[in-house]
């Protein structure tokens, strides 16, 4: 649902074009389509402003689950590191069990990270 949700957030971003939030999640919906130079553009302009908002560890949860859509493990592992150094509520056994992050099960730099390492 992607495509079809895009239209209505790129308007709400027109008016809040520095929200983190919207880039962030536009930067996912551009992922799922494959938009990859457009998604990695909205995901930097997310973290551009990311340290003055509240919700810093869920806009870094939306840049990871956009890099790892465009398969960028390392990218999104060390998104993932940062939301869990904010005290966001991202436990080992959350990674372990939500499906987004299947295929970073056995990546060694993921496996660390669940070990605290």
């Amino acid at each position: 649902y992607a495509d079809s949700a895009l239209a209505p957030t790129m308007a709400q971003l027109a008016g809040a074009p520095n929200d983190p939030q919207l880039h962030g999640l536009i930067a996912v919906m551009y992922a799922y389509m494959g938009r990859a130079a457009e998604a990695r553009s909205e995901v930097q302009q997310s973290m551009a402003h990311v340290d003055r908002y509240s919700q810093q560890g869920y806009n870094r949860m939306n840049a990871a689950k956009a890099e790892l859509a465009l398969g960028d493990r390392d990218a999104a592992i060390d998104h993932l590191a940062k939301v869990r150094a904010t005290g966001y509520h991202l436990t080992s056994g959350w990674l372990q069990v939500d499906p987004t992050f299947t295929s970073l099960k056995g990546y060694p730099k993921f496996e660390q990270m669940l070990k605290g390492n």
